[in-house]
């Protein structure tokens, strides 16, 4: 048996949480019912599909169904020798002639063997094209599924769009046989086998440069979605859902230069395209899914600062009602509110009158400190007169506006005191959603799924994975950032004159979408660069 073959990665896909796996291993879940036909599998970077269209694990599911013991597996040596994921029919005597192929027709006929010694070929390390089409032996084949790894002459594979070949038997892409000699006779360069570090920053920023076209279409489509998104400012549900639609597609650019750069670069493929081909657009696939990735990196990343800053906004709201309001008053109340602090005031200058009047009666005239007494005692007196008949003047025409300032001053030094730790725990939710998020794009980007990319123990995992590597991966960001952020600043300010009402500095918006994008696409390929470097400990699988 090959045992490298016997070996190879495989891997899981069970309510959001991947497991590495290897086809032995595959085959003893199938036995003991922890596989189920209805999970998604995948072999090395390959597509996900679900478990009951492996060719291979067919014989497995229906052995499992049927109660028979499981087939027993055999290497494959060679693709020229037998189909990579065909079942060895050996023993069966009495398989039709001409047979068509349908899938149906097929899996209905193993269903119908009972306790037959069958063996199912182990597929090979990377899939093959063989010599012939599986369906049709005097048929050269001329197509290969990546995916299922048979392979298709022309009449067999389903066209769309002239460009897309479709897999009869799984429903993924097919790759005709001159895009797969031309794959393998890319050599990787020399910098493959180096540590990740600097010169891959310097290698991502070239490397959009290297596709002028993708970089200027791709740059030009996001500026024209993020001027869109200013719609917004118009207001009405039609403007709000226009600037909806345009914050979606312009992350499904980001991200979809995401999913494609990581998803090449780990495979090894480190000179291709940065942009995905449109040849084989699909909505979900192409638009739907990368927002997800997008909004399940977002959340995971900045989730509880968002969650801190709504709850800061509306205990805010809430406070502000209440000092404006207090106590459930009503807008008729205040003067009867007024009338009440008056009979307080004229209780409590009554008081202060017969304190006076008391210490009056033991007046010394021989004692200085009395006289001084005496002078403190009216001082007091008017004071209280003058605010008894600002108290008299504010219940007729309201309060005056050094009354309203003071309160106002009061209020906002009373609710930053008791923000402030509100305000230190939005910071720190904040640095640590920047800290987080590059390891939410990888694993948004390796995975290609929601579940995954929401789920902060696998981010935490690929961080705990990358080692050293993630800290450079922040300081690659930082920097991109900070560059950023300064060309934003700059054009700004040379642009301000084009400040327009609701709609803000249109130019501006559209010159940094450009710069916007072209620092997405570098980023990606830090991460491509990154996890390539360690696909080792990623246990990914280089083409």
């Amino acid at each position: 048996m090959n045992e490298h073959n016997f070996q190879e990665s495989w891997q899981v896909d069970v309510g959001g949480q991947i497991y590495e796996s290897n086809f032995d291993e595959l085959t003893q879940w199938i036995d003991q019912g922890s596989l189920l036909p209805q999970d998604l599998v995948r072999r090395g970077q390959l597509r996900w599909i679900e478990a009951r269209k492996v060719p291979a694990l067919i014989p497995f599911f229906n052995a499992k169904e049927n109660g028979l013991p499981p087939p027993t597996v055999t290497a494959t040596s060679s693709a020229t020798e037998n189909h990579p994921f065909a079942v060895n029919t050996q023993n069966f005597q009495n398989l039709p002639n001409g047979y068509s192929g349908q899938f149906t027709e097929f899996n209905n006929f193993t269903k119908s063997l009972e306790r037959v010694n069958h063996t199912v070929e182990l597929p090979p390390a990377e899939p093959q094209l063989a010599p012939n089409c599986c369906l049709h032996d005097n048929d050269p084949a001329t197509y290969l599924c990546e995916t299922c790894g048979n392979s298709f002459c022309r009449l067999c594979v389903k066209s769309y769009g002239g460009n897309v070949k479709i897999c009869p038997m799984c429903g993924a892409m097919c790759k005709s046989a001159k895009d797969i000699q031309a794959a393998h006779q890319a050599v990787l360069p020399d910098y493959a086998n180096e540590s990740f570090g600097f010169g891959d920053f310097g290698r991502a920023i070239v490397h959009p440069f290297k596709f002028r076209t993708s970089l200027f279409l791709g740059a030009l489509m996001f500026s024209f979605f993020t001027v869109g998104q200013a719609a917004a400012g118009f207001g009405g549900i039609f403007m709000f859902g226009a600037a909806l639609f345009c914050f979606m597609l312009a992350n499904m650019m980001t991200f979809g230069v995401l999913k494609n750069t990581i998803d090449n670069f780990s495979q090894g493929k480190l000179e291709v395209n940065f942009m995905p081909s449109f040849d084989d657009f699909s909505l979900w696939d192409d638009v739907v899914h990368p927002f997800f990735l997008s909004i399940g990196a977002y959340l995971v990343s900045f989730g509880l600062f968002i969650v801190i800053v709504a709850g800061g906004v509306w205990w805010t709201i809430s406070s502000i009602s209440q000092q404006a309001n207090p106590n459930g008053m009503s807008t008729i109340q205040p003067f009867a509110q007024n009338d009440v602090n008056t009979v307080k005031q004229v209780d409590n200058f009554k008081e202060f009158a017969n304190g006076m009047n008391e210490r009056n009666q033991s007046f010394d005239p021989n004692n200085p400190q009395n006289y001084a007494d005496t002078e403190d005692d009216v001082r007091q007196a008017q004071e209280m007169i003058n605010q008894h008949r600002k108290a008299q003047v504010e219940s007729t025409f309201g309060k005056a506006p050094e009354t309203v300032e003071a309160e106002q001053k009061s209020f906002v030094m009373g609710m930053l005191a008791k923000a402030l730790p509100l305000v230190l725990l939005a910071g720190l939710a904040f640095l640590w959603g920047l800290f987080y998020f590059p390891a939410a794009c990888a694993v948004a980007g390796y995975t290609q799924t929601f579940t995954a990319t929401i789920n902060p123990l696998v981010g935490l995992d690929t961080i705990k994975t990358f080692g050293l590597d993630y800290v450079k991966i922040l300081l690659m960001g930082f920097i991109l950032l900070t560059f950023s952020g300064i060309f934003g600043l700059i054009i700004g300010l040379i642009l301000s004159p084009l400040d327009l009402p609701k709609m803000g500095n249109i130019p501006a918006q559209f010159i940094s979408g450009f710069v916007t994008f072209y620092i997405s696409c570098v980023f990606s390929c830090i991460l491509g660069y990154a996890i390539f470097k360690n696909a080792d400990k990623f246990k990914l699988t280089r083409n």
